[in-house]
């Protein structure tokens, strides 16, 4: 506990002396949704990571993991697991390494778990993530989940939370087939309030939920679309914003045959015009306060 008061301090810290943080590791990614977890019919949804080193030199990774609840207050800690022993690594020049089943003995844990990756690096590279189950006959089906670096992010001085919106297309709640919502979020100074609305194909709202991330917090949230409306969507959406205080969210949404079980994988849309899309990876919230977890 006092550990966690400590980072609480320097995240509080970091956040108001911005500088203090920028030349602690050079490129970050976000990948939004990963699991060791139980599924539907006994199955098990992991989640293998790929990273790419394509500079002349090693490079580093390190690992935190946003365990995924609400009102967890001790829920991010460094990515230490069967794979990840000391939650990083060394990737050699020009070279690319497959980390298998990323959760897998997290905190040397034995049952599930569900939540979000932060991976940052002493240097550029690429990262992308599959989510998958094993099927009957051995062989293997899932969903790409593609890294985050861009956010609905309103930390920045513009606080018109009017466009601090995110669009997610492709909701289906119907017979066959089924849809979680979710994401990640990191609370600035004052904390921040996100509202999600569901949406029919009329475009008539047709279920909402709020939820309170704390101030200088990481959240990861993700729920079934069916426990906002008990009506069936043949073709709906999703809108996620920024309601009060100050923040960034990675929302996406996972759509699941109900026959097959098979997952499609549904990232954020930003507004052209919105100011808090598209956001360089030196002035995003998340890397801040990773940055502040990653030092201590």
């Amino acid at each position: 506990m006092r550990k966690r008061r400590l980072i609480l301090f320097v995240l509080t810290a970091t956040l108001s002396a911005m500088p203090l943080w920028a030349a602690h590791f050079a490129d970050f990614y976000v990948l939004p949704v990963a699991s060791h977890v139980s599924g539907v019919g006994s199955s098990m949804w992991m989640t293998d990571t790929s990273i790419q080193n394509f500079q002349s030199t090693p490079l580093k990774v390190q690992f935190l993991f946003i365990e995924s609840g609400e009102g967890n207050s001790e829920n991010v800690s460094n990515l230490v697991s069967t794979a990840l022993p000391d939650g990083s690594l060394t990737i050699p020049a020009g070279g690319s390494v497959v980390i298998k089943d990323i959760l897998a003995g997290y905190q040397g844990a034995n049952g599930g778990s569900l939540g979000a990756v932060m991976v940052s690096g002493d240097k550029a590279f690429a990262v992308t993530s599959r989510a998958y189950v094993i099927g009957a006959n051995g062989g293997s089906y899932g969903q790409t989940v593609p890294p985050v670096r861009d956010f609905i992010d309103n930390s920045l001085g513009d606080t018109n939370n009017a466009m601090a919106v995110a669009y997610v297309p492709g909701v289906l709640h119907n017979a066959a087939y089924r849809t979680n919502l979710g994401f990640v979020a990191g609370a600035g100074l004052t904390g921040m309030v996100i509202e999600i609305r569901l949406k029919a194909a009329d475009g008539s709202t047709t279920g909402t939920r709020n939820f309170s991330i704390p101030p200088n917090r990481f959240v990861h949230v993700q729920f079934a679309a069916s426990t906002l409306t008990p009506s069936l969507i043949d073709a709906g959406a999703a809108e996620m914003r920024i309601t009060s205080g100050d923040g960034a969210v990675a929302p996406y949404a996972s759509v699941i045959d109900n026959v097959s079980q098979d997952a499609v994988f549904i990232p954020s849309v930003f507004p052209p015009s919105s100011p808090f899309a598209k956001q360089a990876p030196g002035d995003s919230l998340f890397r801040r306060l990773a940055a502040a977890y990653l030092r201590h």
